[in-house]
């Protein structure tokens, strides 16, 4: 038994064309720290933390990755991880039901083994088997992951590739719009939402990260001045405050102020 039960959220990271302003935006916006290890070939994985405890982390995309992305005319994008108990198990499951393997299992040194898969309708996220690291150690408060979401046009299809992959059960609403929250056994721990005709035809099924943000209307404003951008302003919604951003070299994110943060 890991740190964290199958199935959930623990861990998001970002490839990016450049390193040290990927380090530079982030450390700022957020107020992280961060540290650089090597991860072969003359490179280095960058870890943020909040106040010691592990949030996420940062490298250099590869000539391949960017070749795919640049093909796609696609900006770089965080990747979500779900713990799993054992990730080779998992991915062998993942052509029977409509899914692909991008990435078959490997070992991150001795951290931990992770595979990339995407779902029936393409959208990419990371699995992860704890080794020495359980993923990220701080969650739901500001600065830190508080939510992944699916934004897919078959919810329905998505909702049974996850359930029969990972065991995922849903709790569902239909205002003031069709949500699907996930859960891990009694863990509310993501949500999916259905793509309607408002959404333009180019924007493709994805996961989104959420950073958790004391104040949105203020973080807006640092994205902003720290050369980001603004997709969808501060809004107003029944959990509380949210904006979607895009960083510097065009990574897109939410930002989240819960009402049981003020």
């Amino acid at each position: 038994m890991g740190t964290y039960p199958h199935g959930l959220f623990t861990y998001t990271d970002l490839g990016v064309p450049d390193q040290e302003a990927g380090e530079r935006f982030y450390s700022r916006l957020f107020g992280w720290s961060f540290e650089r290890q090597p991860m072969g070939e003359g490179l280095f994985y960058t870890s943020f933390f909040l106040d010691g405890d592990t949030v996420c982390g940062l490298y250099p995309e590869r000539p391949e990755q960017r070749a795919v992305r640049e093909q796609f005319e696609a900006p770089p994008m965080w990747m979500s991880y779900i713990t799993v108990d054992n990730v080779d198990l998992v991915v062998a499951t993942v052509p029977a039901l409509g899914g692909r393997v991008l990435a078959e299992p490997f070992d991150v040194f001795t951290s931990g083994r992770m595979a990339a898969i995407s779902d029936p309708e393409g959208a990419a996220v990371a699995l992860w088997q704890e080794g020495e690291s359980p993923g990220g150690t701080v969650f739901n408060m500001p600065g830190s992951m508080t939510w992944n979401e699916l934004a897919t046009r078959n919810a329905p299809a998505a909702m049974e590739f996850y359930e029969k992959l990972l065991g995922w059960k849903y709790e569902s609403q239909t205002e003031p719009v069709t949500y699907h929250s996930i859960k891990v056994g009694e863990r509310v721990n993501g949500g999916m939402i259905e793509m309607t005709e408002e959404w333009p035809d180019s924007v493709p099924a994805h996961w989104m990260v959420y950073f958790g943000a004391s104040d949105v209307d203020a973080a807006v404003v640092s994205v902003e001045s720290l050369g980001g951008s603004i997709s969808v302003p501060p809004t107003d919604i029944m959990p509380g405050r949210f904006a979607v951003v895009r960083d510097d070299q065009g990574s897109a994110f939410t930002l989240m102020t819960l009402n049981e943060w003020l």
